[in-house]
């Protein structure tokens, strides 16, 4: 009775052993795999479905485009997927700027500002969107327009410089916020005070 006991003790310790070990190495097997998977920033703007889900206001579709103009400058893509990203931004084009951007031009000038910002080892650090309050609202030609200002922070080797732009957006029939035009920021006078301000 007694090696018995001893012979079923021993064979639940196997048993609890062989269990414990098959779910360390589950454990760890699952680490590998999602490490191996583990999905990069490329790859997310590289799938994304405007169709299905479109940025729901200004700032949200600025932020967006802004995405895919700091991987232009800072990643390291195919052409495939070049043609990929800039196809993406367009998605969040106004029609009229689709226009006046033919796709190929379009693709030769974000290719030129892309290997420009790269053979000067340039790279977008950040960005900042105007705040919501900072939106403005207006009506013209009928259509719901607004301007969304968005400062770039650019490192060049060890120092940083700052580019300002304003982005005009227009409502779609589909309620959809499209960039109709963008262009360099001319900061006013209260803003250059501001600034001065900030930086004494």
């Amino acid at each position: 009775m007694k090696k018995r006991l001893i012979v079923f003790i021993i064979a639940a310790v196997i048993i609890v052993a062989g269990a414990l070990g098959a779910f360390y190495y589950s454990i760890n097997n699952t680490a590998d795999i999602e490490a191996d998977t583990e999905v990069t920033e490329l790859d997310e703007l590289l799938t994304q479905n405007f169709d299905l889900v479109y940025p729901a206001s200004p700032r949200a579709v600025v932020n967006e485009y802004s995405r895919y103009l700091v991987a232009l400058y800072n990643e390291d893509y195919t052409e495939e997927e070049f043609n990929t990203l800039t196809d993406q931004m367009r998605c969040l084009m106004d029609d009229e700027l689709l226009e006046e951007n033919p796709l190929e031009s379009y693709r030769a000038a974000m290719k030129a500002e892309a290997d420009e910002y790269k053979s000067k080892s340039w790279t977008v650090n950040n960005y900042t969107i105007s705040a919501a309050d900072e939106v403005k609202y207006t009506q013209f030609r009928g259509y719901d327009c607004a301007l969304v200002t968005v400062s770039y922070f650019i490192k060049q080797d060890t120092s940083y410089a700052r580019t300002v732009q304003d982005y005009v957006f227009r409502q779609d029939e589909d309620n959809r916020w499209k960039i109709m035009g963008y262009s360099l920021h001319i900061e006013d006078d209260a803003e250059e005070e501001t600034d001065e301000s900030v930086n004494e």
